[in-house]
């Protein structure tokens, strides 16, 4: 998954999580068993609280309770997703999070660089679509399958 944040405030924020972001977009692509099962491309245009809602809402009925797989998103993006669910669906946030960042720390210790673009270079990664949210998804599915399923 991936969400791009906006650091505009939002009324129905609390100050810590609007001092960080609000969602504004969200992809994300479906996964079970290994086999890609479908692919989520949401936005909220004029970024109101009822636009907010409503990706949410489509983005929580596409992904129900599946562990969620994004990068650098642990610090950052969880809270104000946990927010945002709380605050907007009503429903706490409970869907397992794993963090390609946090992982390639772990797998790659010693680079001097942690980002998405820097990762998939150095890995051999390459993703281009037409979508720049879909390219990172792609980049970050990529990212976990190689780091989960080799000794690097």
């Amino acid at each position: 998954m991936e969400l791009e944040e906006d650091e505009k405030d939002n009324d129905y924020m609390d100050e810590a999580v609007r001092n960080n972001a609000a969602i504004r977009s969200i992809s994300a692509i479906k996964v079970i068993n290994g086999e890609e099962k479908d692919i989520f491309i949401g936005q909220a245009a004029k970024n109101t609280m009822e636009e907010q809602r409503g990706l949410l809402h489509c983005f929580h009925m596409f992904s129900g309770y599946l562990p969620l797989v994004g990068h650098d998103i642990g610090e950052r993006v969880i809270p104000v997703l946990a927010e945002s669910y709380g605050v907007l669906l009503g429903i706490p946030f409970s869907n397992r999070v794993i963090d390609t960042k946090v992982m390639a720390l772990n797998h790659l210790p010693g680079r001097h660089n942690y980002t998405l673009d820097a990762l998939s270079e150095h890995l051999g990664i390459a993703v281009k679509t037409d979508s720049e949210l879909e390219t990172i998804c792609r980049k970050t599915w990529k990212l976990y399958c190689r780091m989960e399923r080799s000794d690097l």
